[in-house]
């Protein structure tokens, strides 16, 4: 009797895992056919015309459905980057950088984090308003601490804007275009 039962578990768990698989590979189809849409209408768009805004939402939708259902999947960061990425298209800075910060604290191994930290950096010291200069600190902060192999250059440029938080870009560029 127990291995009767022990049999219909393991169908019924079987079953149920080639169910879930199949949701989720239809899934990430769904989301790359319409990334696919999306960039043949892009192509074929004429001069001063725009995709429309709702078919970024529905992307985002996708791919946050993605997400919540499969957290842990490898393409879960990913999806959410391009959730950041299209809400920074969009112009909508506080979502764009709610979604790094959640790649950033679930995804600590995610390919291109120090992507994320520079995009954050950017966000907190450009896009949103007012200047959030504790957060530009943070973001390149963890970026020096995080990544010992910098270029110089690149180690260069994030400690002059350490240095220099109390100018906004547009400050520094008047400053060098003075010079």
């Amino acid at each position: 009797m127990i291995r009767i039962l022990f049999a219909a578990f393991l169908l019924l768990w079987i079953a149920f895992s080639c169910d879930t698989k199949d949701e989720q590979l239809v899934l990430k189809d769904r989301i790359s056919n319409f990334e696919d849409s999306i960039t043949t209408l892009s192509n074929n768009l004429g001069a001063g015309e725009r995709i429309a805004t709702s078919l970024n939402h529905d992307l985002i939708e996708l791919l946050l459905s993605y997400y919540h259902t499969y957290p842990n999947d490898a393409y879960a960061p990913e999806y959410l980057d391009k959730v950041h990425l299209i809400y920074s298209a969009l112009g909508n800075y506080a979502l764009s950088a709610k979604y790094a910060d959640t790649i950033l604290l679930n995804y600590k191994d995610y390919i291109n984090r120090n992507i994320i930290l520079e995009s954050q950096a950017c966000t907190f010291d450009i896009f949103l308003k007012p200047r959030d200069t504790s957060k530009v600190r943070y973001y390149n902060e963890l970026l020096l601490q995080e990544n010992k192999d910098l270029s110089q250059e690149k180690i260069e440029d994030i400690k002059f804007r350490l240095k220099n938080l109390h100018l906004t870009i547009d400050d520094i560029v008047s400053t060098q275009i003075e010079k």
